[in-house]
C-alpha cells in the first residue's frame, strides 16, 4: 500500500499517482494507493478518483480512521482497470442498474457534495467510496 499526501512541497500528490499508474514499467503499478490531503472539495476528490487512488483520506488522520481505511483497503474487490487513458480500481461499484423504486443510496451525499468549493467531512468522502 502507498499513502500519497496530496499537497507535496515539489510535487502535486495526484500527479504521481497518475504517473505511478501509468507507468507500465512501474512494479507498483497496481498497489492500493491511499491520498491524504487537506482540502477536500468534491472537484479534488474526483481528480484524486480519476488519476488512479483507491481512497482519499481527510487530514488531520485519526489513527482508528485510518487503520479501518487500510482494512477497508484490504478487503476491497474492484477490478484493477488498465486502458490509455486510466489505470486503477474500477470506478463503478456496481455494473447493474438500480431496480425500478429504489433510490440511490448516496442520493443525500452526492447532493450534498455538489458544491466545488464545499469541504466535504470524513463520512462525505467515505460515501463516495463505499
Amino acid at each position: 500500500m502507498m499513502l500519497i499526501d496530496a499537497d507535496m512541497p515539489t510535487e502535486d500528490g495526484l500527479s504521481l499517482v497518475r504517473e505511478i499508474r501509468l507507468n507500465a514499467d512501474d512494479p507498483n503499478r497496481t498497489v492500493p494507493i491511499m491520498v491524504v490531503s487537506g482540502l477536500t472539495p468534491f472537484q479534488r476528490m474526483m481528480e484524486a478518483r480519476d488519476a488512479g487512488a483507491n481512497i482519499i483520506v481527510k487530514k488531520p488522520i485519526a489513527p482508528s480512521v485510518l487503520l479501518a481505511r487500510i482494512e477497508w483497503l484490504a478487503r476491497n474487490t474492484r477490478d484493477f482497470v488498465i486502458s490509455p487513458t486510466y489505470c486503477g480500481p474500477d470506478r463503478r461499484f456496481k455494473s447493474l442498474p438500480l431496480p425500478d423504486g429504489i433510490e440511490e443510496r448516496r442520493a443525500e451525499a452526492i447532493a450534498m457534495a455538489s458544491t466545488p468549493e464545499r469541504e466535504m467531512s470524513q463520512d462525505d468522502i467515505d460515501s463516495l467510496f463505499n
